[in-house]
């Protein structure tokens, strides 16, 4: 994306960032519903120029978005320490999720759940708790322990929710 595309600071306002636009225009309908603007960018260069511009309220980036998924996310997190981040992966493993939040993610997301995880993940990461799809498994416990970023409490899943519900 051109930098000079970028709009204006919105007060509701996600950046989604891909390198595949099929799936940036199935998430740009999903989550325009819930946001003013959606802008999307498919490179490392756009993403952190989209976010300096922008200050987005969410920024949503896919781990192989480059070669060095969690080191794109570092940067991100050293460049912009408040931003709200969730992460996209394929990788279900829970050590992949440990260490996305651990890099600075406030969300991990798995791509194969996203249709079902990705507005619960903003949901949680906006109203500062974070939050990892269910299907990955984690042990809450012990992530809460070890990979808090600033601005975080806590880390939320879908049955972590429903419990503090009822």
């Amino acid at each position: 994306m051109d930098s000079a595309t970028f709009p204006a600071l919105t007060p509701s306002c996600l950046l989604l960032a891909d390198r595949h636009q099929g799936l940036l225009d199935g998430l740009q309908g999903l989550l325009g519903s819930r946001f003013e603007a959606v802008v999307t960018v498919s490179d490392e260069p756009s993403l952190m120029e989209g976010v300096r511009r922008m200050q987005p309220t969410l920024a949503v980036l896919d781990l192989g978005l480059t070669p060095d998924g969690l080191g794109v996310l570092r940067r991100l997190r050293q460049l912009h320490p408040d931003q709200r981040i969730v992460l996209l992966s394929l990788h279900d493993a829970p050590v992949a999720a440990e260490a996305a939040l651990r890099a600075g993610a406030d969300g991990f997301v798995l791509k194969r759940s996203i249709a079902e995880d990705l507005l619960s993940a903003a949901d949680a990461v906006l109203g500062g708790r974070r939050y990892c799809s269910p299907a990955v498994g984690l042990d809450i416990a012990a992530a809460r322990q070890g990979a808090k970023s600033p601005g975080s409490k806590t880390l939320a899943s879908e049955s972590d929710q429903e419990e503090a519900d009822s």
